[in-house]
């Protein structure tokens, strides 16, 4: 079963083209684990699994900040958002 890396703060910062390499390695085993969840990567690892976006969104913000990272729901084409789109994504939905 594939594991959550929680000590993602020793790393050197990777691309968003290497954290979709990363999810595309791991796809197999997260849609035999995982399928229809949304997953976290971040420094070409899972950085957490998550029932919707929008507690994948926040996660990401709060662990990843500006860097690259790449949500997508397991099982479906990934979804990619700029750190700068997810941050006014979430900023509206907190106001309302």
């Amino acid at each position: 079963m594939m594991r959550v890396n929680d000590n993602l703060r020793d790393y050197q910062m990777t691309t968003l083209p290497e954290n979709i390499s990363a999810y595309e390695s791991m796809q197999n085993e997260l849609e035999t684990d995982h399928f229809g969840k949304w997953v976290v990567i971040y420094i070409k690892e899972v950085a957490g699994f998550y029932s919707s976006f929008e507690d994948a969104a926040k996660e990401a913000s709060r662990k990843c900040g500006s860097e690259p990272f790449l949500i997508s729901e397991i099982g479906r084409a990934p979804l990619v958002l700029p750190a700068s789109g997810l941050y006014q994504s979430i900023a509206n939905n907190a106001r309302s």
